[in-house]
């Protein structure tokens, strides 16, 4: 189609001379002349130039207006491109930020908090106001990442189906062990606000976590994002 629209605009281009070059019709001769009857080969003639030229005209003008028809399709599918492209690399950046997000917090210290409280969290069941002091000092450490996280994810910095893989299970999970915590804070402040995006997101995956297909956790696992094409 790009070829065809291409074509279509060299031909335009190509016939603009042709039209310049046409003589204008003059049915009135000047007064210097000296008007002759006409014979009927010079009528003939004369109609046959004529109607030569109004062929020529019309030509012209149809391939000019297809020129521009197409030469406008080709505009629409190089924006279109365009839009295509700049979505493509979005949605790139935003996986790589996920990656990237999901790997510092392997690589930092917050995993090495999570790890202080995992046990407590996860298997005890124990709550923050349980926890001794240190591990009290680790989940509020990672509280904080979880917000900072969430803030990300509220902004489409970062792509939320990957952070579910990464933290969906203990995501909520952190949020059940911490709810006197948040709600302390809260009261400190007296602004329900505050680790706002650390609890939606924990209640966000928490319901996504009680929607999975059963069928699909039997197979093992869940289908990931699509290839991006190109």
């Amino acid at each position: 189609m790009k070829t065809v629209c291409l074509i279509a605009l060299i031909l335009g281009f190509l016939t603009l001379p042709l039209a310049a070059q046409l003589p204008a019709p003059s049915n009135v001769p000047s007064s210097s002349t000296t008007v002759n009857p006409p014979s009927a080969m010079g009528q003939g003639a004369a109609t046959a130039s004529a109607s030569h030229q109004e062929t020529v005209q019309l030509v012209t003008c149809i391939v000019q207006t297809l020129t521009m028809v197409l030469g406008f399709i080709f505009v629409v599918l190089q924006f279109r491109k365009y839009i295509a492209e700049i979505t493509k690399t979005h949605d790139w950046n935003r996986r790589k930020s996920s990656q990237e997000a999901c790997y510092e917090f392997l690589q930092s210290k917050v995993q090495d908090d999570w790890m202080a409280i995992h046990k407590s969290v996860i298997e005890d069941n124990v709550t923050y106001d349980q926890l001794d002091k240190a591990q009290q000092a680790a989940m509020l450490r990672v509280i904080y990442y979880f917000e900072n996280l969430g803030i990300s994810l509220k902004n489409n910095i970062v792509d939320v189906d990957i952070i579910w893989d990464y933290f969906g299970a203990v995501w909520p999970l952190c949020y059940e062990s911490a709810k006197s915590l948040v709600a302390r804070y809260r009261q400190i402040a007296k602004d329900d606000m505050v680790f706002e995006h650390f609890v939606k997101y924990a209640e966000e995956f928490e319901a996504r976590n009680r929607q999975i297909d059963a069928k699909k956790r039997a197979a093992g696992s869940l289908p990931g994002k699509p290839k991006i094409s190109g």
